[in-house]
């Protein structure tokens, strides 16, 4: 079972991950978006199989509280990291 932390730890990773996928060009600089994806998807790529695996399940059930589009990508976000359990 995933704690309140863990929990919180994942909402940061999700809306940091939202933001960077659905901010407006005006609000965010090209390269930089590309690299933060990459340096999230590394650190998370760093975490222990069955770290990777949780952080996959948790995500997946925390994107119900998302929108239709927001949802479809927290749901694929794992899978696109290429993380275990996706």
């Amino acid at each position: 079972m995933t704690n309140s932390l863990e929990i919180q730890l994942i909402k940061i990773i999700a809306n940091l991950a939202l933001y960077l996928e659905f901010s407006s060009a005006s609000k965010r600089v090209e390269d930089s978006e590309v690299g933060m994806m990459e340096q999230l998807a590394s650190e998370l790529q760093g975490m222990s199989e069955g770290d990777q695996r949780k952080f996959s399940d948790a995500i997946r059930v925390i994107a119900s509280d998302y929108d239709k589009k927001q949802k479809r990508f927290l749901s694929e976000l794992p899978e696109n990291f290429g993380l275990e359990g996706s």
